[in-house]
């Protein structure tokens, strides 16, 4: 009996010997392997989301592959690293990156795609504190727990006895062939080129996960394939606004103003809390009728506010894959803003931020606008008390400048296009003495919000206030606020995963220094349904695009 004990104690020795004492004992490797597979696998199922309702026997296939997909390739990665300080490394660099994508997802309902990546790094680092706050609690908890029974693994195949063997080079062979093999043969079932069509990366994740859904963009969508695909989009459909064209040519004023407000969402609008309301100013222009429209619109927000700015001013639906303005081959030429300067329209461009910021600044000059205004340019003016936060002019601070120059035009017509910033997260943006408009309020992150929102609308209203000539106001949320749960901030019940497909967003359209008719449509209240809607479109709403195909109409087709 001892001399088998010291024959084992020679072995041990002979396998932890030099080069070779890290390794991962063979009992420890499923385990670990295991603990790898489930991490990702509730990864994918938290961030792949699909704006398709998905039946449930493609859920169970998806549940399936993936399960058997993460295993085999943890396995493959875990067999090639073998020693077990490289998988310590390897442990926590693959959680930090496995938050990272979990919190992009808790932020903005969308998971990161490859392009994103590639294109929106940058812009996307300026906001990492948001996307911090807005992971949720229960994912952080869950994402820790597993990081630490993967180190406690590791931990335990130093002190144990087990003899540690490097895994043989057939093995690791046969592992990786069985997962391309696996692949390769799903693809005839879920093929990655749908991606050039009708797949979105959340619905090919969601059976693929992330190897599968960014190897199809890295495969399919190279610059030319995502011109062609932005270009597609150019193609008129149906308008669900077409019966508008005649009741606003008799309204519309000569000089317009686009409103494109950041994060306001539609069910902000003329809701309370803490019995305060909200946008009391928009909300007393609804209440009084003095408007011409009043709807929803479903948001354009796959890659970023720059989607809403993108499909207004070329009237036509961004990419869904990458920002548009970093297509170089676009042809921002023929954009709306052009054809307005045509009929002897002044342009101008109005945002607190930096010009390249999402690129825009070279995009919209190719448009046309004959002033562009951004957060350098203000700077650059020297206005006198007057300073931006962090950066970022604020609204009241913008709309101050577009007033004046407004005030003192000389042009027949003109269009104004003002991309609002202080209600942008981390909402901060805003003056000192806004910023206890909801100070009752016990979640900071609702709190920010709310105030940031309270002071756009104050600004908005002085603005309005402060013309001196008849303009044509048309005013829109870009998109929901990320990292707030609206259901919660409302006190509203929760709706299922399954049933929000897209952000909606409110659309006012209203003359300040002339009268308001409302246009009776029976649109102005409720979703729009439509049995053939444009490609623009999100969900069963229209969207900016269709908003600006309409204004097009009513002020080019004559």
């Amino acid at each position: 009996m001892r001399d088998a004990n010291d024959q084992r104690e020679k072995g041990i020795k002979k396998a932890r010997a030099p080069g070779q004492s890290l390794m991962l004992p063979t009992n420890t490797l499923v385990p670990f392997v295991l603990l790898i597979s489930v991490e990702w696998f509730f990864l994918q199922e938290i961030t792949m989301l699909s704006p398709q309702k998905l039946s449930i026997k493609l859920i169970l296939f998806a549940w399936l592959f993936r399960a058997i997909s993460n295993t085999l390739l943890a396995a493959l990665i875990v067999s090639i690293l073998n020693k077990v300080n490289r998988l310590f490394v390897f442990a926590i660099m693959k959680s930090g990156l496995v938050f990272a994508l979990v919190a992009y997802t808790d932020t903005l309902m969308r998971p990161l795609s490859l392009l994103t990546l590639q294109n929106n790094a940058a812009a996307g680092a300026k906001f990492i504190g948001v996307a911090l706050d807005a992971v949720s609690f229960q994912h952080c908890v869950i994402l820790a727990t597993l990081l630490v029974l993967q180190i406690v693994v590791l931990v335990a195949s130093l002190i144990g006895r087990e003899e540690h063997r490097r895994v043989s080079p057939r093995i690791v062979l046969f592992v990786a062939v069985l997962t391309v093999s696996l692949e390769v043969g799903v693809s005839f079932k879920e093929p990655l080129s749908k991606i050039l069509t009708t797949r979105t990366v959340g619905r090919i994740g969601y059976v693929r996960g992330y190897v599968g859904s960014w190897f199809a963009e890295w495969w399919y969508l190279d610059s030319d394939k995502l011109l062609l695909d932005a270009l597609k989009h150019r193609q008129q459909g149906p308008n669900p606004y077409d019966t508008w064209v005649n009741p606003l040519q008799s309204q519309m004023q000569a000089h317009i103003i686009v409103l494109q407000v950041e994060s306001l969402a539609a069910d902000i609008l003329h809701e309370s809390v803490s019995g305060q309301e909200i946008t009391p100013r928009l909300n007393a222009r609804v209440r009084d009728r003095d408007y011409l429209v009043q709807t929803r619109l479903g948001a354009l927000h796959d890659n970023g506010s720059c989607d809403s700015d993108f499909g207004f001013l070329n009237a036509s639906a961004p990419s869904r894959h990458i920002n548009t303005y970093k297509l170089e081959s676009y042809p921002f030429e023929k954009s709306l803003v052009s054809r307005l300067n045509e009929r002897d329209y002044s342009t101008r461009l109005y945002h607190g931020y930096g010009g390249n910021f999402y690129a825009r600044r070279s995009a919209l000059e190719r448009m046309g606008f004959d002033e562009l205004l951004f957060a350098e340019d203000l700077l650059q003016r020297n206005i006198r008390a007057q300073y931006p936060i962090d950066g970022v002019w604020s609204d009241q601070q913008v709309l101050t400048q577009l007033s004046h120059s407004l005030n003192q035009l000389n042009e027949r017509a003109s269009f104004s296009y003002v991309i609002t910033m202080s209600s942008h997260a981390p909402y901060t943006w805003v003056s000192n003495s806004h910023k206890v408009q909801f100070s009752k309020i016990n979640d900071e992150s609702h709190k920010a919000y709310l105030n940031a929102i309270a002071d756009t609308d104050l600004a908005m209203d002085n603005f309005f206030q402060s013309l001196n000539i008849p303009v044509t106001v048309i005013l829109f949320g870009d998109h929901t606020p990320p990292g707030i749960e609206l259901e919660t901030l409302l006190g509203r019940e929760k709706l299922q995963a399954d049933t929000v497909t897209h952000e909606e967003v409110p659309l006012l359209i209203f003359n300040i220094n002339a009268p308001n008719i409302p246009i009776e449509t029976g649109m102005n209240h409720d979703p729009v349904q439509h049995s053939e809607m444009p490609q623009a479109s999100r969900g069963n709403l229209p969207s900016v695009v269709d908003v600006a195909r309409l204004i097009a109409k009513v002020k080019l087709s004559s």
